[in-house]
C-alpha cells in the first residue's frame, strides 16, 4: 500500500524531481527491512509503466535498463540474506553476509526459491492426485468469500480455505513454497482445471487491457491498470488466492481517493448539504 501511495504522489505532482523523495524513502526502508522484496519490484514496475504511458513510449530506454541492473542485484542479494542492508547500516555480521553471498559459481548463487517454481510445480504434479487421491475441485476459492468475515462474527473461522481437500504438507515440506497459477489449476481438476483456470485468467487480463485502452482520458483507470500489471507476475507465481489480497492492498489508496472525491462532489452538489441546501 505504501508503494502505491508513493506512485500516486508522483502522479499527482507530475513526476517532479522532488516528488521522488517519498518513493526513495520507501524503497530504502523496504530494503532495510529485507522482507517483502516484491514491494520494491511492484512499486518500480508501476512507476516504469506510468512513465512509458506518460512519454508515449513502447519500450524501455537504455538508461532504464541500466538503472534496473543494480535493483535486480539487490533483489537477489536480499533473497540470500534478508538482513544485508540492515547489517551494512548497523555494521553487524557484514563479513558473514558477504561470505555467504560469495559462494562460488553463478548457478550456485541462483539456486534459490526465486527460480524454483518448476520444482514446486513438479511436486504439485507428483502429489495431486496420485498421493492425495482427489482434487480440490476449486474449493480453495471459497476462501475469497470467507476470509473477509471478521472473527468476532465467526469465532471458529478456519485459517485459510474452509474446505481443504488437499494439503500439500501431508506429503512433504511445502512451507514457504508457491503452487503457481498452473499448479493451482492442476490441483483443482487436472488438465480440465488447468485449462479452465488459465482461460479465466486470460479473459480477465484481456478485459482489463481493453478497459484500459477505452478509457485513456480517465487517470484513475490508468493508475489502476498500471498498479495491477506488476502483480500479474505474482499472480502467476502464487496462484489465484493471494492475488485478491495483494490487488486490494495495492488499490486501497486509489479506492480511498475515489471515495473521498465522490463524497466531496456529493456534498457540494445542490440540495446535498452545504449553504445551497440550507437556503430557500
Amino acid at each position: 500500500m505504501m508503494g502505491s501511495l508513493t506512485v500516486l504522489f508522483l502522479w499527482r505532482y507530475r513526476f517532479a524531481a522532488w516528488a521522488y523523495a517519498p518513493m526513495i524513502f520507501f524503497l530504502g526502508f523496504r530494503a532495510f527491512l529485507g522482507w517483502g522484496r516484491y514491494a520494491i519490484i511492484t512499486a518500480l514496475l508501476t512507476l516504469a509503466l506510468l512513465q512509458l504511458y506518460r512519454n508515449h513510449q513502447r519500450w524501455f530506454r537504455l538508461r532504464n535498463i541500466i538503472i534496473a541492473i543494480p535493483i535486480v542485484i539487490l533483489f537477489q542479494n536480499l533473497g540470500m540474506d534478508r538482513d544485508l542492508i540492515r547489517n551494512m547500516v548497523e555494521g553487524d555480521r557484514v563479513v558473514e553476509a558477504v561470505q555467504y553471498r560469495d559462494d562460488p559459481g553463478l548457478m550456485k548463487n541462483l539456486d534459490a526459491p526465486d527460480f524454483a517454481n518448476f520444482e514446486f510445480l513438479s511436486y504439485v504434479l507428483w502429489a495431486v492426485p496420485k498421493q492425495s487421491r482427489t482434487y480440490t475441485y476449486f474449493t480453495q476459492y471459497i476462501q475469497l468469500f470467507t476470509e473477509p468475515i471478521p472473527r468476532i462474527i465467526w469465532k471458529e473461522k478456519p485459517v485459510g480455505a474452509p474446505i481443504q481437500l488437499v494439503n500439500l504438507n501431508d506429503y512433504g515440506n511445502f512451507i514457504g513454497m508457491t503452487v503457481s497459477l498452473p499448479g493451482d489449476g492442476w490441483m483443482s481438476l487436472g488438465w480440465t482445471g488447468l485449462i479452465a483456470t488459465m482461460a479465466f485468467v486470460g479473459f480477465i487480463l484481456g478485459r482489463m487491457h481493453r478497459w484500459f485502452w477505452r478509457n485513456q482520458g480517465n487517470a484513475k483507470i490508468i493508475l489502476l491498470y498500471c498498479m495491477f500489471m506488476p502483480l500479474s507476475i505474482q499472480w502467476f507465481r502464487d496462484g489465484g488466492i493471494s492475488i485478491a489480497k495483494f490487488a486490494l492492498w495495492a488499490w486501497l489508496p486509489l479506492i480511498i481517493w475515489v471515495g473521498f472525491e465522490k463524497l466531496i462532489i456529493a456534498f457540494r452538489a445542490p440540495g446535498v448539504g452545504g449553504p445551497q441546501a440550507r437556503t430557500g
